[in-house]
Parts: structure tokens; C-alpha cells; sequence
């Protein structure tokens, strides 16, 4: 699943939006939320989901950036585990792509991995690659 617009669920402590400050010819502008460009945005969001899915995390959801994958033993499981997640980012406010999501899959790619029901794999194509350098 690909969570939709991912740092901007993140809003930025009242005191330091100032530190975001920038300025246009229509005037002056803070961020409330965490923009993209922001040097530790990447590592915000991460403790970001880390906090909200902490029972959650290497149990049942494994995410990088702003995908998730959930995984579940066993298929009749899945449906159980999909709605905790679920609850969960309803809970947090959190909104899924829709367009990005893909369910009831039993192997994948995954930020360059292949996930599977024996595991998390390197992708194939990415072997070739390296063991055809020159």
C-alpha cells in the first residue's frame, strides 16, 4: 500500500514552522507540515511510523518511506491483520493511494526486493545486473 501525500500528515511543532519560512512575490509563507525537501524528512516519517505501528511493526507490516506491505502466515489471516492496519491508520489519520495499492498478493517487488511466502529476496533482474558488470 502506498500512503497518500506521506510527510504531509506530519505537522511541524508550532515553534519551529518559522524555520520554514520562505519567501515569494505573493509574501511570506511557513510550512505546517513537513515538506518533502527537508533534510530530515525521511527520517522523521520513519520514527513517525515506527511510533504509530509499533505493535504492528515486523508482526504483521514492514514499510520503507511511505509503502507498506502487510503480511500474514496464513490467507484467512490476512483479512484480520488488513483490518487492524486499517484501524490503525484510521486512527492516525493516515490515507492510503488507492491507485497504489494492491491486495491479496502473494509475491512482489518491494523497494527493489521481492517479498514472497518464503520471504524477502533480491529481485532477480538486479542480480543479472551486478554479476554482468565489467
Amino acid at each position: 500500500m502506498d500512503d497518500y501525500v506521506g510527510y504531509n500528515h506530519i505537522k511541524i511543532d508550532p515553534g519551529d514552522d518559522e524555520k520554514t519560512a520562505f519567501r515569494t512575490p505573493l509574501g511570506n509563507f511557513m510550512y505546517t507540515v513537513i515538506p518533502f525537501g527537508l533534510k530530515n524528512a525521511c527520517a522523521t516519517y520513519q520514527r513517525t511510523m515506527m511510533a504509530i505501528s509499533y505493535d504492528l511493526f515486523h508482526e504483521i507490516v514492514e514499510f520503507y518511506v511511505n509503502d507498506l506491505v502487510i503480511k500474514s502466515k496464513k490467507e484467512a489471516a490476512h483479512l484480520v491483520d488488513l483490518r487492524r492496519v486499517f484501524i490503525r491508520c484510521r486512527t492516525c489519520t493516515l490515507n492510503m493511494n488507492p491507485l497504489k495499492c494492491a491486495f491479496k498478493v502473494t509475491s512482489g517487488k518491494f523497494s527493489g526486493f521481492v517479498v514472497n511466502i518464503q520471504g524477502v529476496q533480491m529481485d532477480l533482474d538486479d542480480q543479472k545486473v551486478i554479476l554482468n558488470m565489467s
